[in-house]
């Protein structure tokens, strides 16, 4: 059985657990990058020439800002604007010389006009999406990443038998600074999964700090994300607003008067 060393980040080492709870291909060692140095890496290493297509995603933003309300998982271009994208692809990867691992590649396209812009190519899976992809498609992308480290074609092997038509990818924040008062309790997350068995949801915060203590983008502060799949547009909005409800993150803003004012969630765009 070939050793895997599984790093990643301290916030998501429990969503790392959970997918890989029943695998039992690979002895796998899950640690956080923190750690990376403390071990040697290379015996766990080695590398296959592999390129992965998967179905893109479409960005909905709040209005008037860059940051993300929801992935919406799959999209699906035009015929003639999905061809012109494939076509540079299989020219710009290559050229890259990216052959030896997964990618993930972020552009903007006008489906009117008929045109895109490539904003950035990286030689990694979206671990954002993840359970994203695995709540329509049934395969999760991070086993695959094993079989890449030991040397193996990937093998997209079926990790969820129930599966949905779509999975939003949902990014909460706030558009200022303020106070964690409290984030969801364990109790909140175990209601939710019995109601919701199939959402998955990421806190990124803890309480008695300030969002800005967290990594943040100019101008927001998220502090969760949210997979919701479903099988259809409404029913996906209508789950996700019972599920940020029963969260019950608190927060405190200091106004200029000095008062501090409570807030339980940000309120979503209307624009959808």
């Amino acid at each position: 059985m070939k050793k895997i060393l599984f790093l990643c980040d301290a916030s998501d080492i429990d969503v790392v657990e959970q997918s890989f709870a029943r695998q039992d291909k690979y002895d796998l060692t899950i640690e956080t990058s923190e750690k990376i140095l403390q071990f040697g890496v290379q015996p766990y290493l080695e590398q296959t020439i592999e390129r992965i297509r998967n179905n893109p995603d479409r960005a909905v933003y709040h209005p008037e800002t860059n940051s993300f309300f929801y992935h919406a998982f799959p999209h699906s271009f035009a015929p003639h604007l999905r061809d012109k994208i494939e076509t540079a692809l299989k020219k710009l990867i290559p050229a890259l010389g990216i052959d030896n691992s997964f990618f993930n590649v972020e552009l903007r396209a006008d489906e009117e006009k008929q045109k895109f812009a490539i904003i950035e190519v990286n030689c990694r899976i979206a671990f954002q999406f993840a359970k994203t992809i695995e709540s329509v498609t049934g395969t999760d992308p991070l086993h695959m990443l094993c079989d890449v480290a030991a040397g193996q074609r990937p093998e997209p092997i079926k990790t969820r038998r129930m599966t949905h038509g779509a999975c939003y990818n949902f990014e909460l924040h706030l558009f200022h600074d303020a106070r964690i008062l409290e984030t969801p309790t364990q109790s909140a997350f175990e209601e939710i999964r019995l109601k919701y068995p199939e959402v998955h949801i990421r806190n990124l915060i803890h309480e008695n700090a300030y969002l800005s203590d967290f990594k943040h983008n100019p101008e927001s502060y998220r502090y969760a994300v949210i997979d919701v799949p479903g099988d259809s547009h409404e029913q996906i909005m209508e789950k996700y607003h019972h599920v940020v409800s029963m969260l019950g993150y608190r927060f405190s803003k200091a106004l200029e008067n000095g008062e501090v004012s409570g807030i339980v969630h940000e309120t979503p765009p209307r624009r959808i």
